[in-house]
């Protein structure tokens, strides 16, 4: 059997859903949903004038000429921010088996990804990470996200042996930052990554007021491997978890969590809804502002025992039930 795998290249998320659609038989060829260098190129000149927006039909192109002449078992879509409709429809027509499963996955809330009402109508299965957005689109059917294997045979050590409080790693955000800033302020021990480029980061400290004030200590221009990620939750009592605004579907981290066997504390009031939410291992943390005005978890709780959860739940949240899923082998994988 021969998968067409195209979406985000994010950590080594990718690399982990072909390593799973491989070990199920699958053959795997796998593109990045945004070409770094065309997406770039065409955002900026864009600016200048719309037209210009064609310039990412050469990365498309790319792709159709690298797989002209194969015929595909399976066509997995994840986000696909900036494809186009055309796209898709030559994928379709051109480069799928007759009888070939196709599915879309939603790996942001649509008000992030608005490309995404454009593009379910083209799949078999369509799915979203987002609850909110599974009941507002008839669509897409609601499937949280996985943690990866590695992640549960690497289970959380002894809660005495930990180096930090908390634990955050994830792009930057100014939430994020003065998240940080005041817990490390309020006496906590707090292991930070927070990733931006630095080419986008000089720019933003020259040019946009609101980055002046941003202290670049806190910040980090290198991306770290899953290893090292392992490594660091292994050093830390909870994981802190701080997504967007817009966003109501619950983050990997979350979910890596789980697996883990680490708590969590997050910004994300919607987790309650879940299967897996326990007192014990969660805290929900109420962000005001953008300055991080909270009340910090409490360090007797952080500091408590995790509430081991049954083998049901940990398996319905691994990376196997996920794709299981998405291939339609799993008929039921809702968190709530």
């Amino acid at each position: 059997m021969k998968a067409l795998f195209i979406g985000p290249k994010f950590y080594n998320y990718d690399i982990a859903i072909q390593n799973e659609l491989k070990r199920r038989g699958y053959d795997v060829d796998f593109f990045t949903e945004r070409s770094t260098k065309w997406f770039s190129i065409s955002h900026f000149l864009t600016k200048v004038h719309p037209r210009f927006d064609a310039l990412y039909k050469l990365y498309e192109n790319s792709i159709l000429n690298a797989i002209h002449v194969k015929k595909y078992d399976l066509f997995l879509l994840i986000r696909g921010e900036v494809l186009s409709e055309d796209f898709i429809q030559a994928i379709i027509q051109n480069n799928l088996n007759p009888q070939a499963t196709k599915v879309y996955y939603s790996w942001d809330s649509v008000v992030n990804l608005p490309n995404a009402k454009n593009l379910v109508k083209y799949f078999d299965r369509s799915y979203t990470f987002d609850a909110s957005d599974a009941k507002n689109y008839s669509e897409m059917s609601f499937l949280p996200l996985f943690y990866q294997e590695e992640y549960s045979k690497n289970v959380h050590k002894e809660a005495n042996n930990c180096k930090y409080d908390l634990a955050i790693i994830a792009s930057f955000s100014e939430k994020r930052y003065w998240a940080v800033k005041k817990l490390i302020s309020s006496g906590y021990n707090v292991y930070h990554l927070l990733y931006v480029p630095r080419l986008l980061f000089l720019k933003n400290k020259l040019f946009n007021k609101k980055y002046r004030h941003i202290d670049g200590k806190y910040l980090s221009f290198k991306k770290i491997s899953s290893q090292d990620i392992i490594s660091i939750y292994n050093n830390a009592f909870a994981v802190l978890d701080i997504p967007s605004e817009t966003q109501t579907g619950i983050t990997m981290r979350s979910i890596e969590c789980l697996g883990f066997g680490i708590k969590l504390v997050t910004t994300n009031i919607n987790i309650k809804e879940y299967d897996f939410y326990v007192d014990d291992n969660i805290w929900v943390l109420s962000l005001d502002d953008k300055k991080g005005c909270f009340v910090p978890p409490d360090k007797t709780w952080l500091q408590g025992d995790y509430k081991n959860l049954g083998c049901n739940i940990l398996t319905k949240y691994s990376i196997s039930s996920w794709i299981g899923t998405l291939i339609g082998e799993n008929t039921d994988a809702t968190g709530t």
